[in-house]
């Protein structure tokens, strides 16, 4: 959902297809992103475009490009729309005026994950360190210079840490955690953009002084334009110094190889597996740290055992992170790559990977459900001891009348017994000792007698 401004004009944001129509809304008014604005509708040929880029001729016209769900890319430009192929992965589109629109694609390649990536139509090699990108571009700047996913899934700006961050001119937003919001950093100050959970911001510059930012939310498009720079959350560093930012680290060879032993165990395409398998790889090593990361909006795994969502290509240490997996949904294929700063307390530890933790904090509307489950188990256990206890004074009740019975044998004078009598004696004996050791009875009856044969 990008906004992008249109020289001498006004900002121009684009919104997402509907029905087979390519949406623009031009104006300063369309902060409001509704209905009343004023609306310029494309036919396209399919009913819904994903991943949307915008950028802005010199003149002002605007142009678009997206994902069908063909996975075609489509360029709407003009009024008229251009199929450009064939393309792979999450956000694997862009686009820039470069004296005609110049369309940035990421292609399939072998094995159904992307290889090369198209720019107009010059091919590319993804480099070496990404092998099978996850992520595709984080941004294409209106020059042609490209940000990959996979170099820019957080950056530390200003000490801000900034999830799926974009810059344009002197400002860098992106997703934060803690409030989740909206952020922006420029000249070192840091201020809230759009309160509430958003995703993947966009920014736009005017060239002088005036910014534009735009997000997904969950109740739809939300743009707010810049300055003012609202709810300032730190005071502004002056001069505006950005701490060092600690050299990237590959990710350990142990850990690396554990993932690719580990990876076969697990389907293809991955879907929401990615948890379970990182979780595993973490688990192997955790006496050194290592864990996953919490997050709560976009694509989510839910880590075994806990339910919790977690990134599904994220393994982290307390304050550093690593995307792991290529195509994390599709093929999820094993990448050594660098690490990034982390949010420390985004760190999820990793569980043994079998059997089932119950929630160690369970939604109120639960607990009710869960008493009253407690209640009704607890009166059954009652019920099943008051019915023990009437068995055992039933058993005492044989076993005084079993007494009763051998004292009377025992008693008979000497010599009065059978050989029968006295095995039957004896058998009585016998089951009169099972019946006191077996039921606790207090019963204090004991005697002794010798079997006399013939």
């Amino acid at each position: 959902m990008p906004v992008t401004y249109r020289p001498g004009t006004s900002w121009t944001h684009i919104v997402w297809t509907v029905r087979g129509f390519m949406q623009v809304c031009a104006g300063a008014g369309f902060v409001d992103v509704g209905w009343g604005n004023a609306w310029t509708r494309w036919s396209v040929p399919v009913d819904v475009l994903r991943y949307i880029w915008a950028a802005a001729h010199p003149a002002g016209d605007v142009a678009c490009i997206g994902v069908g769900a063909d996975d075609h890319a489509y360029l709407v430009a003009g009024g008229s729309v251009f199929d450009q192929g064939l393309v792979i992965g999450q956000n694997p589109v862009g686009l820039y005026w470069s004296g005609d629109w110049v369309c940035v694609i990421q292609r399939p390649g072998d094995k159904t994950r992307p290889t090369y990536y198209t720019v107009g139509a010059v091919e590319h090699e993804f480099p070496p360190d990404i092998a099978g990108t996850s992520q595709g571009f984080r941004d294409v700047k209106p020059d042609g210079s490209i940000i990959f996913g996979d170099h820019a899934h957080v950056e530390l700006v200003s000490g801000v840490v900034l999830h799926k961050p974009m810059t344009r001119g002197h400002m860098t937003v992106g997703q934060i955690n803690g409030p989740d919001q909206i952020d922006g950093v420029i000249a070192g100050l840091h201020f809230a953009s759009i309160p509430g959970p958003g995703f993947e911001p966009h920014v736009a510059w005017d060239g002088a002084q005036a910014y534009a930012v735009v997000a997904r939310t969950g109740s739809g498009a939300a743009v707010n334009t810049h300055p003012p720079f609202p709810a300032v959350i730190d005071p502004p560093i002056d001069p505006p110094i950005d701490p060092p930012v600690e050299t990237p680290v590959k990710l350990p060879n142990d850990v690396y190889n554990t993932l690719v032993a580990l990876r076969p165990k697990y389907p293809t395409p991955l879907g929401d597996k990615g948890a379970a398998l990182l979780n595993e790889v973490a688990w192997a090593h955790r006496s050194a740290g290592w864990g996953l990361e919490k997050k709560d909006g976009g694509t989510t795994c839910p880590q075994p055992r806990t339910g919790k969502t977690c990134g599904c290509d994220i393994l982290r240490l307390t304050n550093l992170g690593w995307d792991v997996l290529g195509d994390a949904e599709g093929a999820g294929t094993p990448t050594q790559s660098d690490s990034g700063p982390a949010d420390p307390a985004r760190f999820v530890a990793p569980v043994e990977p079998t059997g089932v933790i119950p929630d160690p904090d369970p939604d109120p509307e639960d607990l009710d459900a869960r008493v009253a489950a407690l209640e009704a188990e607890s009166s059954s256990q009652a019920r099943t001891i008051t019915e023990l206890r009437a068995k055992v004074t039933q058993q005492g009740v044989q076993i005084n009348d079993l007494t009763v019975r051998v004292l009377a044998l025992e008693n008979k004078p000497s010599g009065g017994l059978t050989p029968e009598q006295e095995l039957n004696l004896a058998r009585l004996d016998g089951l009169l000792s099972v019946l006191k050791t077996g039921f606790g009875t207090q019963n204090s009856f004991g005697h002794k007698h010798t079997v006399r044969w013939p």
